[in-house]
């Protein structure tokens, strides 16, 4: 019977070891996504200020 127990608790800390393990990778994916959306923002984005002075310019 105490071989059941400890084989229970044995078992209990690979599922939250695991758990664990999962949040790890989900983070460092969500971190590539976060500095490819950074990199994307930068590129995409950089002048934006440049280019609405540039279509107010046009309007007038």
């Amino acid at each position: 019977m105490d071989q059941g127990v400890e084989m229970g608790k044995t078992l209990s800390s690979i599922i939250r070891c695991g758990k664990k393990l999962q949040i790890t990778r989900a983070a460092q994916k969500l971190n590539k996504v976060k500095s490819s959306l950074k990199e994307l923002n930068r590129i995409g984005f950089s002048n934006i200020q440049a280019e609405a002075v540039s279509a107010y310019q046009q309007l007038i």
